[in-house]
């Protein structure tokens, strides 16, 4: 186990920003998708020895889905999932999809969302920028007018689409430039 531990170490320091190149616009948000994550992850994984594989199976009647970290030396790192019992298949290939990129990013150690703090779990309301009142009376500023600055997940996206921009970009920002990118390239 040793080995792995060691290559994967390498890999992590390794990996760039991974960029969010996919547009999400039910929350109306950036996401990286499984074809860019694997693109990003895959040639560096094989530069040290590693490989993920995922595959779907059944345990105990109910479909799992399996993902596993290999090294060349034969040790390797798994975790299982149970699949959600979606009977429409569209439907279920989106969970799976969803699903096989955060295990896949979750078995490397890697990041490539937004924190939401659980705003998008079933039944909650997509997040909200500049949701922020101080009391009135308080000693609080009001930073309400003040704009999130745009995460190195996005500024990482915008360099890699070659566009230039400034280091204080924000986020609301970013993400129109992005945007239009996009835009412009399914034209």
């Amino acid at each position: 186990m040793k080995p792995l531990i060691v290559d994967l170490i390498k890999f992590q320091t390794q990996v760039t920003v991974i960029p969010k190149l996919s547009y999400n616009p039910h929350f109306k948000s950036y996401f990286a998708d499984l074809a860019t994550v694997v693109e990003i992850c895959k040639p560096i994984l094989n530069k040290n020895n590693l490989c993920v594989i995922q595959r779907l199976g059944t345990h105990e009647g109910r479909n799992i889905l399996t993902t596993m970290l290999y090294h060349e030396s034969g040790s390797f790192i798994d975790a299982t999932i149970f699949l959600p019992d979606i009977p429409d298949a569209q439907k279920l290939t989106a969970a799976i999809t969803y699903l096989r990129r955060t295990s896949y990013l979750s078995i490397l150690g890697l990041v490539a969302d937004d924190d939401t703090d659980g705003n998008n779990i079933p039944g909650t309301q997509p997040p909200k920028e500049n949701n922020y009142q101080p009391n009135p009376g308080s000693n609080q500023p009001n930073n309400s007018n003040k704009p999130f600055p745009a995460s190195d997940a996005q500024k990482g996206a915008l360099r890699k689409m070659g566009i230039k921009f400034d280091e204080t970009i924000s986020k609301a920002d970013a993400s129109r430039m992005i945007d239009s990118y996009n835009k412009e390239k399914t034209k």
